[in-house]
């Protein structure tokens, strides 16, 4: 059991490391939760996951754009000082939807690393340690 949770992390850190040489920075839940609790205003969030996904749970603000497509006419105003952070379920689909704003002009985009599984996790994690 342990040696095939080891190899999922593994799996997930090349993941991420091929979308980060490919353009698309990684946004750790912990520097995600920085940066809201900041009241960054350059902030833009996008979940990219279903519906029923979206309605099980989700970040505040977060609009719900299932299978967005950059080209797709349903990107929010977004300026170029704002930085844009892609959501998905597990930090799968959302590197894709990322580097396709990156293809089409946007500067600061960026995946939410394990997705909102991931970011559960981590609440729960820090809740257990009392943070």
């Amino acid at each position: 059991m342990g040696q095939v949770l080891l190899a999922i992390i593994g799996l997930f850190l090349v993941w991420d490391t091929v979308w980060w040489f490919l353009g698309v920075k990684p946004r750790f839940p912990w520097q995600l939760e920085a940066r809201l609790g900041a009241g960054a205003s350059d902030l833009v969030l996008l979940d990219v996951r279903t519906r029923l996904e979206y309605n099980w749970f989700h970040l505040p603000g977060a609009p719900n754009l299932p299978h967005f497509l950059a080209d797709s006419g349903k990107m929010p105003p977004v300026s170029p000082s704002q930085e844009i952070v892609v959501i998905c379920m597990t930090g799968h689909r959302s590197p894709l939807v990322a580097y396709a704003l990156k293809k089409k002009g946007y500067a600061r985009v960026c995946n939410l690393t394990g997705g909102m599984v991931g970011w559960k996790m981590y609440k729960w994690v820090s809740r257990l340690r009392g943070n």
